[in-house]
């Protein structure tokens, strides 16, 4: 198996995580990965949804390491007047 093969089913294998995580949602990261190294970016709700997509991706068999660009985009606040 090539590396880009390897690098590609690496890849599915964090997605395929990522969704059956019920704490994250999936569709606003991106997962990409270079030589056994995944790089997670997009826009998450909360500092715990971007710790467990962290958490879950670190996990996956073969994963050497995860670099996260994910940014936390936290609700505006509410103003009670």
């Amino acid at each position: 198996m090539s590396k880009m093969t390897k690098d590609i089913d690496l890849r599915d294998r964090v997605r395929d995580q990522l969704e059956s995580e019920g704490s994250v949602d999936a569709s606003a990261i991106t997962v990409s990965v270079k030589d056994g190294y995944v790089t997670l970016s997009g826009r998450v709700g909360s500092f715990d949804e971007r710790a467990a997509a962290e958490r879950v991706a670190g996990d996956v068999e073969g994963v050497k390491g995860v670099d996260s660009e994910i940014t936390v985009q936290l609700p505006p606040p509410k103003i009670f007047t």
